[in-house]
């Protein structure tokens, strides 16, 4: 992400996830943004975490659920949100990572030049 969306992003992620008890802890590179695991809940269904929902053209919205599409394990207890910053001046201001996209399945209509995205499925 191009650095000023990177920050109001991280800022009100890291916002919605201390509103759930979720702390911070000191980054590991690549990614600026980590929680302390032991303060995210754990239920059968997986861990409860922030959603993310990106606007796209015609007022379509793409939602992340889950820790699959927004959080990366890096290492015991630490889990970092899976997004990085791109630069002052990067190519284009958003792209959407492998790591968003998995658990997805993401339809390509080159005739019409759209993009379909599936709501996250279970693995």
């Amino acid at each position: 992400m191009e650095t000023s969306i990177f920050k109001a992003f991280t800022s009100t992620y890291i916002k919605a996830a201390k509103a759930r008890g979720i702390s911070t802890i000191a980054p590991v590179a690549p990614f600026s943004t980590c929680f302390n695991a032991s303060t995210i809940e754990n239920r059968p269904d997986g861990l409860v975490v922030p959603s993310i929902s990106l606007r796209m053209p015609n007022n379509v919205n793409w939602v992340t659920n889950g820790p699959g599409t927004t959080l990366k394990f890096v290492k015991d207890n630490v889990y970092c949100l899976a997004f990085v910053d791109g630069g002052a001046k990067p190519a284009t201001s958003i792209v959407i990572g492998g790591h968003q996209m998995q658990f997805s399945i993401i339809e390509f209509d080159n005739a019409r030049s759209r993009l379909g995205f599936s709501p996250p499925i279970q693995v």
